[in-house]
């Protein structure tokens, strides 16, 4: 079921803070299942990502990587941290589980 959910992301109206407020116990749910639900998994990661781009939600996308990030599975974190690297290039006053240093 959440796998057919997960196509209508594409189709889902994007810049709509409120949508993406009521969508997130959903996200959430999905992404906290271990070894379960690979190809959901992936699509609400690009979901993510594309409304992590759109300043409106970029509050909204950093609370749920942030959540996300800290239980996420090792297969699934290396998607979360580029995510919220990507959030945090954009918008480095978040508080955000990262701590970003230069490699000399």
């Amino acid at each position: 079921m959440q796998l057919f959910s997960s196509n209508y992301l594409e189709i889902y109206p994007q810049d709509d803070i409120e949508k993406l407020q009521k969508l997130s116990p959903f996200l959430i749910n999905i992404l906290s299942r271990i070894n379960r639900g690979s190809v959901a998994k992936k699509r609400i990661f690009v979901f993510i990502e594309v409304e992590a781009k759109n300043a409106k939600n970029y509050e909204n996308t950093s609370q749920i990587m942030t959540r996300q990030s800290v239980k996420i599975t090792l297969a699934d974190k290396s998607s979360a941290i580029q995510i919220i690297l990507k959030i945090y290039n954009k918008y480095p006053h978040l508080a955000l589980p990262i701590e970003v240093t230069t490699v000399v």
